[in-house]
């Protein structure tokens, strides 16, 4: 009986010793707190605005001045862009007259220091990406994400929403000239993008390869405001299961145009070597003590359009107001003539602006 006991006893401490090892174990692997990310800004040119989304101040945009999501950059006409390196390795050049906001970027905290960007070949930890071209153009270089462990990486306008996972891409969104319709087109030169959006067949996911594209006009449909998407006609004999000649009821991929293909190849060769002088350090993604997990404190001084007292007087509260004329956004179908600019090298600032209602497209 006495080496029954003993028997269970011993049995009885092998198993608490195990979980003891298990959970010790299993809390080692666990991952870290994800936190806001780091994004570097380099080669601005021109006129770039950097806007709080939170507070609505603006300050001009500097080589080396640092974003977090709830961000956004302002580019105005002419040659005036900026390239913007985030800490995961994803690097995207936002060209002229262009809004995009970062409305959430978080990662895990870096293991090691990045010594050079264009070195990495797949992003360094698990991140979330989610950025909105409201208007303009973006050409985006993602290294491999983390997809399995749940990385995601998008770049939504008001006509639809590029799913990416490691690839080279560009963006156009722009309006025709009528206020009342843009011209979209997604172009791939590396990896695989899924276009999500919803046109009048309904919500559809056209995966976009090497060498592939769609484009296709985004036509606001004043009744509700909702933007309907317009595809050309495919070929002469039409689309599949669609009339000989008649249009596409949704967008499909067709060759890359030259003219999207030089602006890719042209804008590659800056981001590398933006790239190739970008470091990160882990004491840079450091969050601040107390800041909540997936907060957007980096545990630095705020940077100038952060909301600090060196934001230019009469700047704060623009936010949304800097939309070319006819771009979705507020409540208006028609908006009222823009009022001239105070600054002949920016765009004119309408003052109401049509709601952003598309389904499907990321918000």
């Amino acid at each position: 009986m006495r080496l029954l006991r003993r028997s269970f006893l011993a049995l009885a401490v092998s198993v608490f010793t195990w979980l003891c090892h298990a959970a010790s174990a299993q809390s080692s692997a666990a991952p870290a707190s994800m936190v806001a990310g780091l994004i570097k800004a380099s080669n601005v040119r021109g006129d770039v605005r950097k806007v709080n989304l939170t507070s609505k101040a603006e300050a001009p945009l500097r080589n080396g001045d640092t974003l977090v999501q709830d961000n956004a950059i302002v580019t105005g006409s002419g040659e005036s862009s900026a390239v913007l390196v985030f800490a995961n390795g994803s690097t995207v050049r936002v060209g002229h007259s262009s809004r995009i906001e970062i409305k959430q970027f978080l990662m895990d905290p870096l293991e090691v220091d990045i010594a050079n960007v264009a070195a990495l070949t797949r992003e360094p930890t698990k991140s979330q990406t989610d950025l909105r071209l409201e208007y303009g153009e973006v050409v985006g270089n993602v290294k491999t994400l983390n997809h399995a462990a749940g990385s995601t990486f998008s770049v939504s306008t008001p006509a639809g929403a590029a799913g990416i996972r490691g690839t080279t891409f560009r963006i156009v969104y722009r309006p025709t000239g009528n206020g009342q319709a843009f011209n979209y087109q997604l172009s791939t030169s590396e990896g695989v993008v899924i276009f999500e959006g919803t046109s009048t067949a309904g919500r559809s996911e056209v995966p976009v390869p090497v060498g592939r594209e769609v484009a296709f006009t985004a036509q606001i449909n004043p009744a509700d405001n909702s933007i309907v998407i317009s595809p050309p006609t495919v070929g002469p004999g039409g689309p599949p299961g669609g009339p000989p000649g008649g249009p596409s009821l949704v967008p499909e991929s067709i060759p890359m145009s030259p003219e999207a293909a030089a602006a890719l190849q042209d804008a590659t060769v800056q981001i590398i070597q933006v790239q190739q002088q970008t470091r990160f350090t882990q004491v840079e993604l450091q969050p601040q003590p107390g800041t909540p997990p997936g907060g957007t404190t980096q545990g630095q001084p705020p940077a100038p359009g952060q909301g600090d007292p060196a934001t230019p007087p009469g700047q704060a509260g623009q936010q949304g107001q800097s939309n070319p004329p006819g771009q979705p956004g507020t409540a208006t179908p028609t908006p009222p003539p823009a009022a001239p600019p105070a600054d002949p090298q920016r765009p004119a600032r309408p003052a109401a602006l049509p709601p952003r209602t598309t389904p499907g497209d990321g918000r």
